[in-house]
């Protein structure tokens, strides 16, 4: 009995080591290892060892190796258990060993320093190609094999295309999900050419632009993280005002960390720039709750600042408003003057009211009845355009 518990409890601790096709070791808690042929496993019934098993295991020793050589490197085809031990327990230590699997000695990937925010990064192992393609617009799609040239535009055709696309957005010709699509192909192609110059910061601008206009934090964020890097490495570019978004864009996503970050490598010639300075200030107002200057420096923001802004602006509105009936809960309140105060000139105040439940009567917020209305409504951002 004593000998079967302990067999039982040498099989449960037990992992393999894949070391060619058609023979494997098998080693126990106490680290001893002994061969198998996967003919004397099979006479033994021992599971895994049947023809189909052994298929499955010689494809994926294939496939491992195909990855290993298109990455620019070999591998030997060994695997390992996971967390880099062959024959203990988990970290966990649990009697159910969970077995993992990983590629010994996997070479790493060579990113772009430009491309570490995982938008392109698939595209970083791959060679350098000058590209052929004549196609001004083109549209886009993700790599799954090599590079073909005849599919890429060179550089000279790539300034074309962008003079093309900003016309058809200025002249409202297309849609954003046409134009997204347009200059997410150009960065590609800009990727797999290894281009990292003026030309290259001028299309990530353009389209970080374009995104903040129609409210998609995710491809503004992907351009102004690669923005970052470019003007790090010293290609020249918009970097005062793009620095200023970044703040904004920290700001109203509560990454006070990164912005306390970025304030240690401020130099002085930055922070007393008009943009750096009003996002700043915009930081200043929401750090002490006042909604008042907050909405002054909506309307006075630089550049596409507002655009920014104005994506987390329903937000703080009602955050405001929240306060607001608080203080004012004996009394009622104009709508022209919260229409004044909250910054509203698109959108009516007293629509904007009613969607939230408020309640209005005769051209007054009464605070009373709209204060439970107002914890209860969701801070939703705006929504992207398509």
């Amino acid at each position: 009995m004593q000998g079967n518990i302990g067999s039982q409890q040498q099989n449960l601790g037990s992992q393999r080591t894949v070391v060619g096709p058609n023979q494997y070791q098998k080693q126990g808690l106490n680290g001893n290892t002994q061969g198998h042929t996967l003919a004397a496993l099979k006479q033994q019934g021992v599971p895994g060892s049947s023809a189909e098993d052994e298929q499955k295991r010689r494809m994926r020793q294939e496939k491992f190796a195909a990855n290993g050589a298109s990455s620019g490197g070999g591998s030997n085809g060994q695997l390992v258990g996971a967390g880099g031990s062959q024959g203990g327990m988990g970290n966990g230590g649990n009697s159910s060993m969970q077995l993992g699997y990983q590629i010994a000695n996997k070479p790493q990937r060579q990113l772009l320093q430009y491309d570490l925010d995982g938008s392109n990064q698939e595209y970083a192992h791959l060679p350098a190609v000058k590209g052929t393609s004549t196609k001004l617009e083109k549209p886009y799609f993700r790599l799954t094999q090599d590079v073909d040239p005849s599919e890429v535009r060179p550089e000279e055709v790539l300034h074309h295309t962008l003079k093309l696309l900003k016309r058809k957005w200025k002249a409202k010709e297309v849609d954003y999900a046409y134009i997204d699509d347009q200059f997410r192909s150009m960065r590609q192609d800009l990727v797999v050419q290894r281009i990292q110059n003026e030309f290259t910061v001028e299309v990530y601008e353009a389209h970080a632009r374009i995104a903040m206009e129609c409210a998609d934090l995710d491809h503004f964020n992907q351009c102004q993280t690669q923005l970052n890097y470019l003007y790090k490495a010293g290609v020249q570019g918009h970097k005062i005002e793009f620095l200023a978004y970044k703040i904004l864009y920290h700001l109203f996503c509560d990454m006070e960390t990164d912005i306390l970050r970025m304030l240690k490598h401020l130099t002085q010639e930055e922070k007393s720039s008009e943009p750096v300075k009003h996002a700043l200030d915009v930081r200043s107002a929401l750090a002490q709750g006042n909604y008042g200057r907050f909405f002054k420096l909506f309307k006075t923001a630089p550049n596409l600042g507002a655009h920014l802004m104005e994506i987390f602006i329903d937000k703080h509105r009602i955050l405001c408003l929240i306060r607001i009936t608080i203080a004012y809960v004996a009394t009622n309140i104009d709508v022209t003057y919260l229409k004044h105060l909250l910054a509203f000139e698109k959108e009516s105040a007293e629509d904007f009211l009613t969607k939230l439940g408020c309640k209005i009567m005769e051209g007054k917020l009464m605070c009373k009845e709209s204060n439970a209305a107002l914890k209860r409504a969701p801070l939703k951002l705006k929504q992207k355009m398509k």
